[in-house]
């Protein structure tokens, strides 16, 4: 008998080269957790009227309410025009809020920094400049049915002697801004404040002395009609280039009735 088949064995393959190790991929970057988002515009003149109140100066227009006389109306306008100017307060810099009072006309004292006004001591010869201005505002019932009269409403509080051709000459302890031959119905008190810039900069000044819209100090307009070239005192605008400061909180109402009618 033949001997039995020896047993199955499935042949070996051969080994394959072992391939090199490669080290594995450093990580990328992790992405942003967000995306940055880009700088909101800082407010402006337009965004006044929905411009929100800091709590400190929401609780101080509250209370001013409380003391409020008149007609609904003109409760509701006063409420109105003293909002935009603590608002106007809030994105300016160069406007302080000194006093405000709603009682029966809108009375307010504001100061204005980093405004250079043109003056001229009594018995000086060379005009110097002072680098603010504080002014005492009348915003009266009556505008709101007619135009009132140009020297009606602003009265400079500081500084001494201005030389200017639209405020009244020393030695008016008080002098009046005029703002024109009258102020036109309606129109808002924050807006005389920018009229006041304006004019104190000399970036709107009338110098015509036959003009009905102002001219108060002839010797001053004389002057500057002689020195044209060196006015405006500066050209930045009331906002300025140094964009809005953290919110001012106005001073209180003290003394606001004495000031807004040159009382000391």
């Amino acid at each position: 008998m033949s001997s039995p088949p020896p047993p199955f064995h499935k042949p070996h393959k051969p080994h394959k080269p072992h391939k090199p190790h490669k080290p594995p991929e450093p990580p990328g970057p992790l992405p942003p957790a967000s995306v940055p988002l880009e700088a909101e515009p800082p407010p402006s003149l337009a965004d006044i009227p929905t411009l929100p109140l800091s709590p400190a100066n929401q609780e101080i227009l509250d209370s001013l309410a409380e003391d409020m006389l008149g007609t609904a109306a003109w409760r509701r306008r006063k409420l109105a025009e003293a909002r935009g100017l603590i608002a106007l307060s809030q994105i300016a810099p160069r406007l302080v809020i000194r006093a405000l009072d709603l009682r029966t006309d809108l009375l307010a004292m504001v100061d204005l920094l980093d405004t250079p006004v043109a003056c001229l001591t009594p018995g000086a010869n060379e005009i110097h400049r002072a680098h603010g201005a504080q002014l005492a505002i009348v915003y009266p019932e009556e505008i709101l049915v007619k135009p009132i009269a140009g020297t009606r409403s602003i009265r400079v509080l500081a500084p001494k002697y201005p030389y200017h051709s639209n405020i009244g000459p020393y030695p008016e302890p008080v002098p009046a801004l005029c703002l024109g031959a009258s102020v036109p119905r309606g129109f808002p008190v924050r807006e005389m404040v920018l009229s006041c810039y304006a004019a104190l900069t000399l970036q709107a000044v009338s110098l015509d002395n036959l003009d009905p819209a102002g001219v108060l100090n002839a010797d001053a307009s004389r002057y500057w009609q002689r020195n044209a070239a060196s006015i405006p005192l500066t050209t930045e605008p009331f906002l300025g280039t140094r964009g809005p400061g953290p919110p001012q909180s106005m001073a209180g109402e003290a003394g606001a009735q004495n000031a807004a009618e040159g009382r000391s």
